[in-house]
């Protein structure tokens, strides 16, 4: 196992995949065979609550790609998909008060549905954004599953405004894999690749648009059964979870420090360090175990060139971001790393 990623493997809810199976179905895939290539079997998927590997649920994504030999497969799939996808945090979406609402209850309840992932959501002059990115998942290709997590929001941003509200655009980290009128066609907004994240914009005042089908009876029944559930996963373990996706949340071209993420944490940098000890970490390697993978991404998904990857990452020169690079992946160069993806895809 990579040095850089031993900490336990991050888990996803099976209901996702359970409820992709139709979808795919109905693109002419071979659900049955695609399972057994990818080593997922039924008694993994059933029950309500059961999970299975992160990773081996991007592998089924990518795999899926090649059976339905249609690059643009995630989205279409998961336009298809309901608010069942989500399990009850799907219908705590469609339930909520208003769109603000919705969309922060899925952030704050995100590590249920999918661990390594962080989400936000926050106002940039005239817009709300919704950001997504993943994490702890090494090297593997993290397109389709972006694509299908950006494209679901959307479907349900749409559904519980009755298709009053609709987005503005979408942010990809990675480059597009067909043409990008067929992107554009399939999401109904303009779409932008090689970005610094993964986002989608939507305009304030659709932020606070009133949910005509409110239940605050059922939206009660539903946080209880999630509330109790995320109190199982409140863990020591969860800490370096949090770190984490703070530290994807604060990635800038800026140096980010362990005192700038422990006061965002509202913890003193002392506490900051030790609950990062007991947890078996440092700040260091968890901050270079994200610099590393969000590099891999950029060098492997995105036309990007190295001095860009760089800056993006807050290095002062692509100098110290290949020897960075060199270090984390044992002695391969930001170059190499690159044509061995080039050559392999």
């Amino acid at each position: 196992m990579d040095k850089l990623h031993s900490h336990t493997e991050p888990q996803i809810w099976n209901s996702v995949v359970q409820n992709l199976k139709l979808p795919l179905a109905d693109h002419n895939v071979d659900v049955d065979k695609l399972f057994r290539d990818c080593a997922l079997c039924d008694c993994e998927l059933d029950g309500p609550q059961g999970q299975i590997p992160l990773t081996r649920y991007l592998n089924f994504l990518n795999s899926a790609e090649q059976a339905a030999q249609e690059p643009l497969i995630s989205i279409q799939i998961a336009k298809a998909a309901g608010a069942a996808l989500l399990g009850a945090l799907g219908f705590l979406f469609l339930s909520s008060r208003t769109l603000y609402e919705a969309i922060n209850s899925l952030i704050y309840y995100q590590n249920l549905l999918q661990e390594s992932t962080a989400m936000s959501f926050f106002q940039e002059g005239d817009y709300y954004v919704f950001g997504y990115e993943v994490y702890g998942v090494g090297n593997i290709d993290v397109r389709s599953d972006v694509e299908l997590s950006l494209s679901f929001t959307s479907q349900m941003i749409k559904s519980f405004s009755n298709n009053q509200v609709k987005p503005e655009r979408f942010m990809f980290r990675h480059s597009p894999s067909t043409a990008l009128s067929k992107y554009q066609h399939l999401l109904g907004a303009p779409c932008y690749f090689n970005q610094d994240h993964n986002q989608i914009y939507i305009k304030v005042e659709d932020a606070r648009h009133q949910n005509s089908r409110h239940d605050p009876s059922l939206t009660q029944i539903l946080r209880n059964y999630l509330d109790a559930d995320l109190a199982d996963k409140l863990t020591e373990h969860d800490f370096t979870d949090q770190v984490r996706k703070t530290i994807l949340k604060m990635q800038t071209n800026k140096v980010l420090t362990a005192s700038r993420v422990a006061n965002s944490l509202g913890l003193s940098k002392a506490t900051f360090d030790r609950r990062l000890r007991e947890s078996g970490t440092t700040f260091k390697t968890l901050n270079n175990q994200i610099q590393y993978e969000v590099a891999c991404k950029y060098l492997s998904g995105s036309r990007l060139n190295i001095y860009q990857i760089s800056q993006l990452l807050g290095f002062s020169s692509s100098a110290s971001f290949t020897r960075a690079f060199c270090k984390w992946s044992d002695g391969q160069s930001p170059s190499a790393f690159r044509k061995s993806r080039e050559s392999n895809s």
